[in-house]
């Protein structure tokens, strides 16, 4: 994210569902992890793409769900989506190997009913 800018950012239109779980998590770590050292223009464009603060745009994670809905997804089935996603990218990213993804008890639609 330290590279970013409004006008390098990729297109909704050309990500996949993972891919827009990916630049939210990844701009969620930049919000709190880095924010003291990105420049101007990267925080512009952090603030585009994370999903943890009210004042910012959330926009790939907006995509995400809109997405999910055109599908027909139901909320419970996007969220587990989404959370099995993040427990892949925990195990690549931080060699957090002790959480699967994608088990009967990670996709269980039940922990994701509201």
């Amino acid at each position: 994210m330290r590279d970013s800018t409004l006008e390098n950012m990729p297109k909704v239109s050309e990500m996949t569902l993972s891919e827009l779980i990916l630049i939210s998590d990844d701009a969620n770590s930049a919000f709190y992890r880095d924010h003291h050292v990105l420049t101007v223009n990267a925080w512009q464009a952090v603030c585009i793409a994370v999903c943890c603060a009210q004042y910012t745009e959330a926009r790939y994670a907006y995509a995400f769900n809109a997405r999910t809905e055109k599908l027909g997804l139901s909320i419970a089935q996007s969220r587990a989506y989404a959370r099995n996603e993040c427990l892949l990218t925990e195990r690549l990213k931080w060699s957090h190997h002790e959480n699967p993804a994608w088990t009967s008890v990670t996709t269980d639609l039940n922990q994701f009913q509201e």
